[in-house]
């Protein structure tokens, strides 16, 4: 080759390499300074700070996870500035970090305000182009039944609303993913990564969760139940128990809770219509605002707490007040349940004394050995209830109903039954020491009651003889 020739090839090498070098050079200085601001306008007031920071934390990790050397997570600009960036560069200089097209949706939609409309498609703008085209399209990976470890959904909505029954998912990537009303029933996500998932609506039914990662994840109207193993992470007041997710605004409808033991758990908003808590034990529950319409029968409930949306139970002293619970034995000492109608609740032995039961309605209720004493019981209907053995000593019982009730062995004592209707009851060996009788109705009554004590006084007609309340 001649020495002119030679001279040519040099220059042109020494001119590649040149420019090389300085679009290393440029593209360095721009990675350093971050994204290229362009002021379009200012970013709205309405821009939460926590969703800036976000945005720019998960494209710091979407930059970290790639194998193409040259980018720093370091060099990720703060977004949270007063104008708005440049996509255009975004898409030039990270053209191969993980999710970046449901990154740079992101960005569009964080900074809508800003009249952003000129975005590359995915991939790169070919070579030359000055123009950029008006839209981000979202081109979505392939779905598959297994998806093992994969990483390239993370950030997006691809999987929103899929059915992926029985899918393999395990280790998988779903940082940030939208995964909204998605059926994960039967699949396995052991040591996926669900942290900050959008699971609104989804269903994690037999699932299996080992080491699962679903910190800050929104779980709101979840269906969880039947799953196998346990999360490493969970969203603040969720708690795996029992095999079933339980958390705020929890969707438990038509779930089969029989018999379990549910205690410290937060149910607030959670949806319990139609949920089978029967001979269920709950306590320390939060349900303000649930919509509560189980089936209770025989549960055990104490440190209930919170208002729920739907008020077809009543709350007192940590108790569901509900058809159906059981709360023998338990201190209701002075409650105020004046004017409620109470039914279907086992309060037998329950201790309600000193409690206000002014004009309450007794409906189907265990009252046995229940004890009532210096209760106001006026104008109460215990109709057919059995209060065998029940205690309403110093009680205050005018006009208070008993018809057709069983009140073998009660203790009346100082009691005041004036008015009271006793018509047809049972009330074979009571206690009536210096119990008020006046005006008592006993249409029905055996002629001969064997009874104890000496009453206040009695009903016109009726005498105590040797034991025995009479009507000559």
């Amino acid at each position: 080759m001649s020495p002119a020739g030679e001279r040519m090839e040099s220059t042109e090498f020494f001119g590649v390499n040149m420019i090389r070098f300085l679009r290393r050079i440029l593209v360095a200085a721009i990675l350093a300074a971050g994204l290229t601001f362009v002021p379009f306008a200012n970013v709205p007031a309405a821009t939460g700070a926590s969703e800036c920071a976000q945005l720019r934390y998960d494209i710091k990790q979407s930059v970290g996870y790639s194998d193409s050397s040259g980018y720093s997570s370091e060099s990720v600009p703060d977004l949270c500035t007063k104008d708005c960036p440049s996509l255009y560069n975004f898409y030039t200089y990270f053209p191969e970090i993980p999710g970046r097209d449901a990154l740079a949706a992101r960005v569009i939609y964080l900074f809508a305000a800003c009249n952003v409309s000129k975005v590359p498609p995915s991939g790169l703008p070919s070579s030359g182009t000055t123009e950029t085209p008006t839209h981000v399209t979202i081109k979505c990976p392939k779905i598959n039944r297994d998806m093992h470890g994969r990483k390239d959904f993370a950030g997006t909505t691809c999987l929103a609303g899929k059915v992926l029954s029985g899918f393999n998912l395990s280790g998988m990537d779903l940082t940030g993913a939208s995964l909204r009303s998605t059926n994960f029933t039967s699949a396995n996500l052991s040591g996926a990564k669900l942290n900050r998932a959008d699971l609104t609506k989804a269903t994690l039914d037999y699932s299996n969760l080992q080491s699962a990662d679903l910190s800050s994840a929104t779980l709101k109207d979840l269906r969880a139940s039947h799953i196998s193993g346990s999360p490493s992470h969970l969203p603040w007041s969720w708690k795996l128990s029992k095999g079933f997710l339980f958390g705020p605004h929890v969707d438990l409808s038509r779930v089969w809770l029989q018999g379990l033991t549910l205690d410290n758990l937060d149910l607030s908003y959670a949806n319990l219509s139609k949920t089978n808590l029967d001979g269920a034990k709950l306590s320390n529950l939060n349900i303000n605002q649930a919509t509560f319409t189980p089936s209770l029968k025989s549960t055990t409930t104490r440190g209930i707490t919170g208002r729920p949306a739907t008020w077809s139970v009543l709350i007192v002293n940590g108790y569901l007040i509900a058809e159906g619970v059981n709360l023998s034995g338990v201190n209701l000492t002075r409650v105020n349940l004046r004017g409620k109608t109470i039914k279907g609740i086992n309060l037998a032995g329950a201790n309600l004394s000193y409690a206000d039961l002014s004009s309450t309605k007794f409906i189907s209720v265990g009252l046995k050995g229940t004890n009532f004493d210096g209760a106001k019981l006026d104008g109460a209907n215990f109709d057919k209830a059995d209060l065998t053995g029940a205690s309403i000593q110093r009680a205050s019982a005018v006009s208070t109903s008993f018809a057709n009730a069983k009140l073998g062995r009660v203790d009346f004592s100082n009691s005041n039954l004036t008015g009271a209707n006793l018509s047809y009851a049972d009330i074979y060996g009571v206690r009536i020491e210096k119990t008020d009788l006046s005006k008592v109705r006993m249409d029905g009554a055996r002629s001969s009651i064997y009874v104890s004590g000496t009453p206040k006084a009695l009903p016109a007609g009726w005498i105590v003889l040797n034991g025995y309340l009479k009507k000559p």
